[in-house]
């Protein structure tokens, strides 16, 4: 079975996110062949889709790290001592998103740091201090600047 997240019966859609059923894993985006296409639902299928899987690519690291544009999920091992991750610059990567984990439970935290002068929801950082926590960030050029937002 197989769920539409976005949309509903008689919605069109230029694309839309949906979850298979039991033992599919992974994000998956149907879409509209062009630009500008529309998907049709004709109440039993979804007209003129492809089909594409998004995998996240996930990273390990007990070390401070400038996160790569092909990583999504970083795991970050602070038993050794404070870590520091440092998010590239926003510009050009508008919709970009990481999502940094502390995976240990000591007391040191895990700093992600906006890159320059760019701001994380307007702080200077943010700080990870409680063990197995995370936070979800995603650039934003739509504003008056460029920095990244927790979502």
């Amino acid at each position: 079975m197989s769920v539409l997240k976005h949309g509903s019966v008689g919605t069109d859609l230029s694309q839309a996110e949906w979850e298979a059923g039991a033992g599919a894993t992974g994000r998956h985006i149907l879409s509209a062949g062009n630009p500008g296409d529309l998907l049709q639902y004709d109440g039993v299928n979804i007209v003129g889709a492809t089909l594409a899987t998004v995998k996240t690519t996930v990273a390990l690291t007990a070390v401070d790290i400038n996160p790569l544009s092909t990583q999504g999920v970083i795991l970050v091992d602070a038993t050794g001592g404070n870590r520091t991750m440092t998010l590239p610059a926003v510009a050009g990567l508008s919709g970009r998103m990481y999502t940094i984990k502390k995976i240990d439970n000591s007391n040191n935290e895990v700093i992600v740091d906006g890159n320059g002068a760019e701001t994380i929801d307007g702080d200077v950082t943010a700080v990870l201090t409680i063990p197995f926590s995370s936070v979800t960030v995603v650039a934003d050029e739509t504003g008056s600047g460029s920095d990244w937002r927790i979502i």
